[in-house]
């Protein structure tokens, strides 16, 4: 993963291709660009951290997908392994193999090059010319070691 920074930027500011315009057809131009792929990510992005599941008519509304495209693509996304479905709720939660693409990003990046420009915005806007305020890394050690904010960014 060449820059990491780059990639976490860009990840951080991405609205989804829907808000875009590009499921809608917006990428006309750009002969590789696959509207199903985008439009599956789209789902997999309208799920949040502490929010549970989601049913089909909640994903639409997030997406601003049809309800049928939404069956269809969730539907997919749940043969693949990137959703759950719970029967009991008729809803879906995010599924091992979403876990699995995390992991594999996040164990091929450099932490300390991926987390500089955030850790520096939090250290500015919290006031760190006083005291440099305290993180907890742990290494690949078994045990833990607190690194100040200098240390990544320097």
């Amino acid at each position: 993963m060449g820059n990491v920074s780059h990639l976490v930027t860009r990840t951080a500011a991405f609205e989804s291709s829907v808000e875009n315009g590009l499921a809608e057809g917006g990428s006309g131009k750009d002969r590789q660009f696959v509207t199903a792929l985008a439009r599956g990510l789209d789902i997999l992005r309208a799920f949040h951290a502490g929010e549970g599941m989601l049913g089909n008519q909640e994903i639409a509304h997030r997406t601003g997908l049809p309800k049928p495209t939404v069956a269809r693509l969730t539907h997919t996304l749940t043969e693949l392994g990137y959703l759950n479905y719970i029967r009991r709720f008729r809803k879906y939660e995010l599924g091992a193999s979403v876990l699995a693409l995390g992991y594999a990003a996040i164990s091929s990046m450099d932490v300390r090059r991926a987390s500089r420009q955030p850790l520096e915005q939090l250290a500015l806007g919290r006031g760190a010319e006083r005291e440099p305020e305290r993180f907890l890394a742990r290494p690949r050690r078994p045990f833990a070691r607190r690194l100040r904010v200098d240390e990544f960014i320097r």
